[in-house]
């Protein structure tokens, strides 16, 4: 997989930048030092659903801006959903947050949390089967996610077209993969080859640092970086009634 970085800051991409940094500055501002947890979580709870939707559609904004320095066409289209395939990480708390208080509200909640359970048992399994070695860690994770991709386990979110059925509240990691070639090539027999240019476009430096601060003082848990896991996780919060 190609890892697509800017290599040209273009106004319009400097403009959607700031605003993204800004408003995450300035949530950070209220936040440093707050006890937010504190005694009413139903009122943290919209907070954070309401500043990661605004996150989110700011994030949109930078992404648009980036894509359009590079003259390929992206190849991703409705219900292509090869991408879909991978075992989610890297998901920051409130995104977590913000999709799980829509698909709580779902008549294809429960079966969505069973198979959210059976793909972070199979990822256990395949880890379990391949113990880390030492000194090769990153190398051991790229193994052990290929594996897992190679099951063709589709995202429990997706519809029975392929396509994401809550795509406006999809986390980061959901949103940044692209590809310049055909879907077809999406796949566990091309994915490491050159016929494959699937690529991700990450989160500037400063932004991925501020975001993960602010998950971290929001969550004050061990939370889960799976989004899988933490769906489940969050889950075992409603007898505790933090979505009341």
């Amino acid at each position: 997989m190609n890892f697509f970085q800017s290599r040209m800051m273009t106004p319009a991409l400097r403009r959607t930048e700031t605003r993204l940094r800004a408003l995450l500055s300035q949530e950070l501002e209220q936040v440093r030092g707050q006890d937010i947890t504190g005694d009413a979580p139903n009122t943290n709870i919209r907070k954070m659903v309401e500043f990661t939707a605004a996150f989110h559609s700011r994030y949109e904004a930078w992404q648009q801006e980036a894509l359009r320095q590079h003259q390929n066409p992206v190849r991703c289209g409705p219900g292509c959903g090869n991408c879909c395939r991978h075992y989610p990480l890297s998901i920051e708390f409130p995104e977590a947050v913000r999709l799980y208080m829509v698909l709580r509200n779902r008549d294809d909640f429960g079966r969505i949390l069973e198979e959210c359970y059976r793909r972070v048992q199979t990822y256990a399994r395949l880890r379990d089967e391949s113990p880390v070695r030492d000194g090769a860690e990153e190398e051991w994770e790229d193994e052990l996610l290929h594996r897992y991709f190679a099951l063709e386990l589709r995202c429990p979110m997706l519809d029975e077209l392929g396509n994401c059925s809550c795509h406006d509240a999809r986390p980061v990691t959901c949103r940044m993969y692209f590809s310049f070639t055909d879907p077809k090539y999406c796949s566990a027999e091309h994915l490491q080859t050159p016929a494959n240019q699937s690529f991700h476009i990450c989160l500037p430096d400063v932004v991925e640092e501020d975001f993960a601060e602010l998950s971290e003082l929001w969550g004050k848990g061990e939370w889960s970086e799976s989004l899988y896991e933490v769906l489940l996780q969050l889950n075992a919060k409603e007898g505790e009634g933090w979505f009341a």
